[in-house]
């Protein structure tokens, strides 16, 4: 008996403390990353208890963009993977899972800062998100999945450019905001947004409905219903509302508006 306890023990701390790690790393930067045009660089991979491995120092790169994480603890759950992640000031966790040919995808987050571990990106926020986002279906089919996204933010700013396909995007300049939701629902290659809104630069923004959709022939159209009302009497807000299209505006100070077409080529309209 103490034979086989001595070997359980040599085994478990060659597993976990000489395991040559550098043979988990290529692994990790698997050919589907590659081939979908992402680069994993590594700094460090060590065992974590419970079972698992720990990567730090980790960044991501695709077309220009770098992700730059604090750390990343892999690990099996039940029927799948178990990601945890700490970036950006917060916490990530992802939990992948598969039944027969289905797959699901939950990620919830808090206190997560883009503009601290993200660069490259023509939009840049600053300020703490949290949320959740759950993917279920055939994920490796846009056709057949479905999921919902929340997101939720208490302040922050938005500064740069929208991207837009085939342009070199659409330029916001720089709007702070004092709260911020989105709400979303996609049921195959079809994405809703509802009870989403914000309050920036002293106007209240609120969503009606949008819906995001692919038609098939290599557009993504879109059409939004939203309402715009003056909160805050300053130059900046009445300056705002001076360069939307002109709108008849309710009796509680509502003024309605529509957006629709071509991601590439929007066109904005005000509703009577």
């Amino acid at each position: 008996m103490k034979r086989w306890t001595l070997s359980a023990l040599l085994l478990f701390a060659f597993v976990f403390g000489g395991f040559p790690r550098r043979l988990l790393r290529e692994p990790l930067r698997a050919e589907p990353l590659r081939r979908a045009g992402v680069e994993l660089e590594l700094g460090s991979v060590r065992p974590a208890w419970p079972p698992g491995y720990r990567a730090s120092d980790v960044r991501i790169s695709r077309n220009g963009y770098r992700l730059q994480l604090d750390s990343l603890w892999l690990r099996p759950a039940s029927g799948g993977l178990l990601v945890e992640v700490a970036a950006c000031g917060g916490s990530a966790r992802l939990a992948l899972s598969r039944e027969g040919p289905l797959r699901s995808l939950r990620l919830g987050f808090g206190e997560l800062d883009p503009s601290r571990c993200l660069d490259g990106a023509t939009l840049v926020m600053e300020g703490k998100l949290a949320g959740e986002i759950n993917l279920s279906g055939g994920l490796s089919s846009a056709a057949s999945g479905h999921g919902s996204i929340h997101v939720e933010s208490s302040s922050g700013t938005v500064s740069g450019h929208l991207p837009v396909a085939g342009t070199d995007g659409l330029g916001i300049g720089n709007w702070s905001y004092d709260s911020a939701r989105l709400n979303g629902r996609l049921e195959n290659r079809d994405l809703e947004f509802f009870d989403s809104g914000a309050t920036a630069e002293g106007i209240d923004w609120q969503l009606d409905s949008a819906r995001l959709w692919h038609d098939g022939r290599g557009n993504w159209k879109n059409q939004t219903d939203f309402r715009a009302r003056r909160v805050v009497d300053s130059p900046r807000s009445k300056l705002l509302l001076a360069m939307l299209p002109r709108a008849t505006e309710s009796t509680e100070g509502w003024r309605s508006y529509r957006l629709s077409g071509n991601l590439s080529s929007p066109k904005l309209i005000g509703l009577k």
